[in-house]
Order: structure tokens, then C-alpha cells, then sequence
């Protein structure tokens, strides 16, 4: 399976592409941008079935922290509206898959955690990064390439397997999503640390906590190490970074509409991919040009 993080991949492509426009002067590079890259997931990794992941508008860390995520520039009106009907169009063509209550990182791991054999996450989010096993790889995207993030791919980045970045993303925290980090923190040191905590038998997150307090860091690190724990800032990170497991999960689609889907192909101009093939003939009469 393929699961695909479609919060991230709609938010790019809106954002990169959406000067592209249709025959009356409508933005329609979110849809056009997001439909091309399924089919290029589909095109390269023909073996794995999407699965698309979506975010609702509530979940439970924004619920229990308001100022999680707070740094964020809210999305227009008009990115809301356009993406319900391109939510309808996609469910149509692929089986969707979203909780109330969860976010899609939630949903994605608790779909990988299942993986019984080979799959994909397709996202740029480092989080997902602890989803990664023998049988989950994470693919993350950068300027029209593809990047395989596997076991040894992490350990090579972070020198810890995917089990214990939860604990290290938790001292170094995250600006995007507004959760606070040590400063000047030795990252490298640090991973040493967590890694021989983890080994010991009997060490718990407090222990390893006690254990990273305890070693040989900088005057000013020391402080802010110290505050940063006692303030319970690295517990504060770990409970929002640390992704949940869903017990059970519902998915839709796809429907199939087809009438829908060509009235929306119709609408966004978009002729040109793999999958107006099926909708050739409703086309015709539209394009002058045959070679469409």
C-alpha cells in the first residue's frame, strides 16, 4: 500500500502551482498539481494501491494544547472551499481514509503499524518518520525527486532507529509546528545519549531523562537543559510529536461517479492526464485539437 499525506501534498501544491489557471481565470494548479503527482506514485510504484489520508478540522492536541500548530497562517476561504469539492473527486478514484478527532499523521501510522507486507508513506513530514520498520519505508519529496527514507537511512541521519526519534525530536523540537527545542543543543551527543539509555535494561523516559541531565554538556546548555526539562518542555513535545494508534479505522470510496469526475476534469481544463483517457470521448466535443 501507498499512503499518501494528502494535507501536505494539497497545502504544496496550492502553494507552488496555482498560478496555473483554466479557461475563465480559475486557479487550478491544487487539483491539477495534486492529481499529477498520484499518478506519478501510481506510474512508479505500480504494485502498491493509494490510499489517500486526509486531516480533520478538529483533533485532539489542538483540543487539549490551543497553541500547538498556533504559528501557522491560516488557509484562505477559498482553499477550503475548493478542496470539500476536490475531496468528492478524489474519493471518487481512490479509497480515502480520515478520523475525527486524529490527525492524518495518526491515521498513517496506524495504517503502517499493520503493514504486513511492503509499503509506502508518501510525506515530508519528519514525524512519520518513526512509522518506518522492516516493512514501512517513508518516500519524501524534494524538487521533483524522490528520497527513500528506510531503517538504515534513518540511522544513518540521526544514529537512532525510527523507535527512539520521538524521544530525540523531542529535545530538539520543531518550529513548524510551534513546539520549543533546546538551544545549541549538541544533536549528535545527543543521539549517542538516547541510544545507549535505550539499550540499558530497566531505563524508562525518566531515567533516560535523569541520564542526559547527567552528562557532560556546555555551562549554557546545562542551564537550558535543566530548564527545559523541569519546565516539562520535553514531555509537553513528546505527547504531541508521539503518534497515536488507532484501533479501528474506516475508509471510503472510490464510488466511481463518473459523471462527476468528468464534470470536474471539465471545469478544472484538465485533459491531459492518464486518467481523462477513460473520458475521451466526453472531451471531444470541448477540444478542437485531436490530438488530445
Amino acid at each position: 500500500m501507498m499512503i499518501v499525506d494528502m494535507s501536505m501534498l494539497m497545502h504544496r501544491c496550492y502553494a507552488k502551482m496555482d498560478f496555473l489557471k483554466n479557461s475563465d481565470g480559475v486557479p487550478t494548479g491544487l487539483e491539477f498539481g495534486t492529481l499529477r503527482t498520484l499518478e506519478m506514485l501510481e506510474k512508479k510504484y505500480p504494485d502498491q494501491e493509494l490510499m489517500l489520508v486526509f486531516d480533520t478540522h478538529r483533533n485532539f492536541r489542538r483540543e487539549k494544547h490551543p497553541d500547538y500548530k498556533s504559528n501557522r497562517t491560516p488557509m484562505s476561504d477559498d482553499f477550503y472551499q475548493r478542496v470539500d469539492t476536490f475531496k468528492k473527486f478524489l474519493k471518487c478514484r481512490w479509497p480515502c481514509c480520515q478520523e475525527l478527532g486524529y490527525e492524518a499523521d495518526d491515521v498513517m501510522h496506524s495504517i503502517a503499524s499493520r503493514a504486513s507486507s511492503k509499503s509506502f508513506i508518501y510525506t515530508n513530514d519528519h514525524d512519520l518518520l518513526q512509522c518506518v520498520s522492516e516493512n514501512v519505508v517513508v518516500l519524501k519529496s524534494f524538487k521533483s525527486q524522490l528520497f527513500v527514507w528506510d531503517r538504515q537511512k534513518v540511522m544513518d541521519t540521526y544514529g537512532l532507529p525510527p523507535a527512539y526519534l520521538t524521544h530525540y525530536f523531542a529535545f530538539v523540537g520543531d518550529p513548524i509546528d510551534a513546539l520549543p527545542g533546546v538551544p545549541r543543543i549538541n544533536k549528535k551527543y545527543l543521539s549517542k545519549l538516547i541510544f545507549w539509555c535505550k539499550c540499558q535494561a530497566g531505563f524508562d523516559d525518566e531515567r533516560m531523562l535523569q541520564e542526559v541531565l547527567a552528562a557532560e554538556w556546555g555551562s549554557k546548555v546545562k542551564v537550558s537543559l535543566t530548564e527545559f526539562i523541569e519546565e516539562g518542555l520535553w514531555h509537553y513535545n513528546f505527547e504531541l510529536m508521539n503518534l497515536s494508534t488507532i484501533s479501528e479505522l474506516f475508509s471510503t470510496g472510490p464510488t466511481n461517479n463518473d459523471e462527476f469526475l468528468v464534470e470536474c476534469l471539465k471545469k478544472w481544463n484538465i485533459y491531459t492526464l492518464r486518467m481523462c483517457d477513460k473520458y475521451r470521448e466526453h472531451f471531444e466535443k470541448l477540444l478542437k485539437d485531436e490530438e488530445f
